[in-house]
């Protein structure tokens, strides 16, 4: 096996799966995938940011631009794919998706509607696409600019991952991405949330790769480990970003999301106010996600209903249990987060 290329783990779900690997990309990255599939053709589709921060990686002749975000995560967007794909789909075999989670699940979704019979690669370069590498099965676009509506069942090929492009993200969403790891830290593991608190405070870009090395790794396995499970904050993330109109990302909606459960489950006598306190210091420290800038009305709507809603209680980093909470009451500890936030953050 190569020295540039590290197995980490395989991801399965109805008996297909996906190996993921940690690659260097110093050498090109067709130069590492002629490693998994000699002499087989490639289509490269390629987030527009990473061409110009990471273009001698980039190693090849052609590829698809796309400049992508999550509003551009749509139809329209498919459709445009579904002609570049088909005019040269007989003769490679391998679709390439290298950017941030919004283009994996752009391209993802396409190939897996096509019709035709491909291998899909991908290469997630933000941290947020790194944590959460598609492994659940599944992927998604917008529709009516609300989140993932429609969505299809594959598992990728392969996937492929190098910390190093986080080096030329943006240091504030990085930050906000770091929220997915504090998620699955307080829901699965004490020892992985510690380790993202004490860590990453400070980012030192020197350090940078080599920390976040373990923290993708370790966050990859417990979320496979617990594939199926609620993560805190997971659930108001999705309503939040809704009512926003898909104008705050994921990563910062689920800051949001993993204060306002927990606040939650501090009113609702489930956790400590010292631990509350600990929980909120943590995420407002490490990933500095501001100001909450979300049309409150169309929020609350959102979180209205008839059905009680599922919420997941933290005992204790690591220990949740599920309770079904009216969503008025949490509609009115929700707004009292809301007017705390006017002056704390």
């Amino acid at each position: 096996m190569s020295s540039r290329k590290e197995y980490l783990i395989s991801a399965i779900r109805d008996e297909t799966f996906s190996d993921i690997y940690m690659v260097d990309f110093n050498d090109g990255i067709s130069t590492i995938l002629e490693e998994f599939f000699p002499n087989v053709g490639k289509i490269y589709i390629v987030d527009s940011k990473v061409r110009v921060h990471h273009d001698e990686k980039l190693d090849f002749d052609e590829s698809f631009p796309v400049f992508v975000n999550e509003k551009m995560k749509s139809l329209d967007s498919v459709y445009e794919l579904y002609s570049y794909i088909y005019q040269r789909y007989d003769e490679k075999g391998v679709i390439v998706a290298i950017g941030g989670g919004s283009l994996i699940d752009l391209v993802g979704f396409t190939v897996n509607t096509f019709g035709k019979e491909l291998k899909l690669v991908l290469i997630p370069t933000t941290l947020g696409s790194q944590l959460l590498p598609f492994i659940d099965g599944k992927f998604c676009i917008n529709f009516d600019r609300k989140k993932d509506i429609l969505s299809v069942k594959a598992m990728p090929d392969l996937i492929l991952i190098d910390p190093k492009f986080t080096l030329s993200q943006d240091t504030r969403y990085l930050r906000h991405d770091l929220s997915i790891a504090l998620s699955t830290g307080l829901t699965c593991e004490d020892r992985f949330y510690s380790f993202v608190k004490n860590n990453l405070r400070k980012l030192n870009r020197n350090r940078l790769p080599e920390i976040l090395k373990d923290v993708i790794e370790h966050n990859i396995r417990l979320r496979m480990k617990n594939r199926g499970k609620q993560f805190l904050g997971e659930k108001i993330a999705s309503i939040l970003q809704d009512a926003s109109k898909l104008m705050i990302s994921y990563s910062q909606a689920l800051g949001f999301g993993i204060l306002m459960e927990m606040l939650v489950s501090l009113e609702m006598g489930f956790t400590r106010y010292e631990m509350y306190e600990g929980v909120k210091t943590a995420v407002k420290s490490v990933t500095k996600i501001g100001r909450l800038q979300v049309d409150l009305q169309s929020f609350f709507a959102s979180l209205g209903g008839k059905y009680n809603m599922r919420i997941p209680f933290l005992l204790k980093p690591g220990r949740i249990i599920y309770e079904e909470i009216p969503r008025g009451v949490v509609i009115e500890i929700i707004k009292k987060f809301i007017i705390e936030s006017i002056y704390e953050f």
